[in-house]
C-alpha cells in the first residue's frame, strides 16, 4: 500500500468524521499545517503526516478510552474547535 503524501479537504472530513466548517476552524489555528494548491490550481491539499500529527495533538487532552463511542469522540472534537474559535 502506498502512503499518501497529501489529503484533500474532503478526505480529511471523511476520515476524521468532521464537517468542512470544523476543518476550516481547525485550519485557522496557528499550529495547523497550511493548505495549498499544486501548480496554483486544483484541489486544496494538506501534507498528510503533518495533519495527522496536528489532529492527534488536538485529541490528547481527551484521549478516547475503550468505553467511549464515536459520537462522544466527535462531540469532544467539536467542543474543542468551538472553544478555540470563540
Amino acid at each position: 500500500m502506498v502512503e499518501k503524501l497529501f489529503y484533500t479537504a474532503s478526505e480529511i472530513c471523511e476520515m476524521y468524521r468532521i464537517s468542512r466548517t470544523t476543518l476550516w476552524r481547525l485550519s485557522q489555528e496557528a499550529d495547523c499545517p497550511a493548505f495549498g494548491r499544486l501548480d496554483g490550481g486544483g484541489k486544496l491539499l494538506i501534507p498528510a503526516k503533518a495533519f495527522d500529527a496536528f489532529f492527534r495533538s488536538r485529541l490528547e487532552p481527551s484521549v478516547p478510552t475503550a468505553n467511549r463511542d464515536k459520537k462522544q469522540e466527535k462531540a469532544s472534537l467539536i467542543r474543542i474547535a468551538v472553544e478555540d474559535a470563540g
